[in-house]
C-alpha cells in the first residue's frame, strides 16, 4: 500500500493535513509518499517543506523555488538502491548538467541563509489574499503563496486572463484537463521578486474586471 499526497496543492494553494495522513497510513500499513514540490523554499523550517508526521518517501523539484532543473527523491537506502537499478525513468534519463547542479546548490544556500526572502513571499501572499477577499473573489482554500481565483467557465477565465494581460499582467487561464470542468480559474504565484507595488497593481487591475460577480 502506498499513500500519496502533495504537501501544498498546486491548484488550490492549500496544505494537506500531513500529520493526520501519516497516522492514517501507519494505521493501515501503507508507505507514505509526499511531494514537497510547491512548498520547498517557502514553507517549513529553513524552507525545507511543511511535512509533518513520518514519511517514507519525499520528493521535490529543483525547478520551482530553486530556479534550476531536475528533482530529487529521499528515502531509505533500500529505496534509493532500488530506484537507481530499477526505475526506467531514471536509467533512461540524461544526467543533469553541472551548471544545473551548481545553480541548485547555490539556491539551497541562499534559501537557508536568507530567511527574509521566505518572509517576504509569505507577507506579499497574505496581502494578495486579503485584497482578493475584500474584492469578493472566491479563493477556494488558498493559504499560501499560490493564490487562485475561481471563475467557473473557460470563457470567463479566458476573458479575465485577457483583461489582466491588457493591464500588463501575465496570468494564463487554467482550464480542463488541468482542473475539472466548471472550476476554471486564474492562478497567481507570489515570488520574492514581486514588490508591494506589484501586488497593489494586480489588485487594482483585477478590481476593474466587470464580469467578476
Amino acid at each position: 500500500r502506498l499513500l500519496v499526497t502533495e504537501s501544498l496543492f498546486s491548484m488550490d494553494g492549500d496544505f494537506a493535513p500531513l500529520k493526520e495522513l501519516s497516522e492514517l497510513g501507519r494505521r493501515y500499513g501503507a508507505m507514505g509518499f509526499v511531494d514537497e514540490a510547491h512548498a520547498i523554499g517557502v514553507w517549513g523550517e529553513g524552507g525545507k517543506g511543511v511535512r509533518g508526521g513520518a514519511w517514507d518517501i519525499v520528493v521535490g523539484t529543483l525547478s520551482k523555488s530553486l530556479g534550476s532543473q531536475g528533482g530529487f527523491v529521499t528515502g531509505s537506502r533500500e529505496l534509493i538502491d532500488t530506484l537507481l537499478n530499477k526505475a526506467r525513468s531514471f536509467i533512461y534519463t540524461t544526467g543533469l548538467s553541472p551548471v544545473c547542479i551548481a545553480a541548485a546548490r547555490t539556491a539551497l544556500s541562499v534559501m537557508q541563509d536568507d530567511p527574509a526572502l521566505r518572509s517576504r513571499v509569505q507577507r506579499l501572499a497574505a496581502r494578495l489574499r486579503e485584497g482578493f477577499r475584500q474584492q469578493g473573489w472566491d479563493l477556494l482554500r488558498s493559504e499560501s503563496h499560490i493564490v487562485p481565483i475561481l471563475l467557473g467557465s473557460a470563457d470567463r477565465a479566458l476573458a479575465c486572463a485577457d483583461h489582466l494581460q491588457k493591464g500588463g499582467i501575465y496570468a494564463p487561464a487554467i482550464r480542463p484537463p488541468t482542473v475539472p470542468a466548471g472550476e476554471c480559474r486564474i492562478r497567481f504565484s507570489v515570488t520574492a521578486e514581486h514588490s508591494d507595488e506589484d501586488i497593489e497593481t494586480l489588485l487594482t487591475v483585477l478590481d476593474t474586471y466587470k464580469e467578476k460577480r
